[in-house]
């Protein structure tokens, strides 16, 4: 009979950092020895990024092959172009079958947004209208998507008075 304890299993690192323009990642689950049975390792993930609107990750579970100590999964980063926050997906490692945890079973991809800000700026450079037309709409254009709240200031100046005119 096998009087051997199973081996544990846990993340290689506990954490990678990238951008949207690194492609895929990968997060490989090591076993603290060869084992004579299959080990496989449930996975579930969490975190800031969407799926599939910021990334794409291997299905679960995890299977790492009799006779081999490592299996990986794949973290496919979508380089969109939206100026957004870094974000992140955390992979924590359900329990496992021919094997237990070991004590790095949580790993966390940061994706680090590569997206510029985009420009704002007047629809039209020159607007005009009669005292009895109503009011005079000044419309400000973004040059393309952000998920942050874009506050623009602004200055009134000319021979109208403000109060009198406007």
């Amino acid at each position: 009979t096998d009087d051997d304890l199973p081996p544990s299993v846990a993340f290689t690192s506990a954490s990678q950092n990238g951008t949207e323009a690194n492609g895929v990642f990968t997060v490989t689950a090591l076993l603290s020895a060869v084992s004579g049975f299959d080990v496989t390792v449930p996975f579930v993930i969490s975190g800031t990024a969407s799926d599939p609107a910021d990334y794409t990750v291997t299905a679960s579970p995890l299977v790492i092959a009799a006779g081999s100590t490592t299996a990986s999964l794949s973290v496919a980063v979508i380089n969109d172009s939206v100026d957004e926050p870094d974000e992140t997906v955390v992979v924590a490692m359900g329990g496992p079958n021919n094997a237990t945890l070991g004590t790095r079973t949580v790993h966390t991809l940061t994706i680090g947004d590569n997206d510029l800000p985009p420009t704002v700026g007047l629809t039209s450079a020159v607007g005009a209208g009669d005292e009895a037309g109503g009011p005079l709409v000044v419309t400000v254009a973004l040059s393309g998507v952000s998920s942050f709240d874009v506050t623009v200031p602004f200055s009134l100046s000319g021979t109208a008075t403000g109060g009198a005119d406007y």
